[in-house]
């Protein structure tokens, strides 16, 4: 069995509008939204007192657009200037796709969140993700009626 369904005229001229104006701009606020509540989760979560990794993540939540929490900056402002360095973040507009992208330079930073044979990992990040994800998932979960 084949169904086709096929759009035409005016109602495929406004489809096309619609997406363009109304769906195309909404997945772009999704995508930048999750984004900057993963990285305000991450700073909040980040357990380093000299602020270097903070400041990192402080960085690319900024640069989407994005307040950081209160309260994040660390004892050492050397460390926090490097910190900011150290931190990129990105979002990209593609006709199909949205992406954002964080990242954080600070050499120790894979070591808080996997920690080593002598530290228990903090996880931040995945964590961070998962409660994204989750969030994500409960938008889209359709309801039976």
């Amino acid at each position: 069995m084949k169904l086709t369904v096929q759009v035409t005229g005016e109602a495929e001229q406004r489809l096309h509008e619609f997406h363009e104006n109304q769906v195309q701009p909404a997945c772009h606020n999704l995508i930048r939204n999750a984004m900057i509540q993963s990285l305000q989760a991450i700073i909040t979560e980040n357990p380093v007192e000299t602020g270097r990794s903070r400041a990192a993540w402080v960085e690319a939540l900024q640069q989407l657009g994005g307040i950081p929490p209160a309260g994040w900056e660390g004892s050492h402002p050397t460390a926090i200037d490097d910190g900011r360095q150290k931190g990129n973040g990105t979002l990209v507009d593609g006709t199909a796709f949205t992406q954002a992208t964080a990242s954080n330079g600070v050499d120790y930073v894979r070591y808080l969140e996997y920690g080593t044979s002598r530290i228990s990992p903090f996880a931040m990040v995945r964590r961070s993700l998962q409660r994204q994800r989750e969030q994500l998932a409960g938008m889209f979960e359709l309801q039976n009626r």
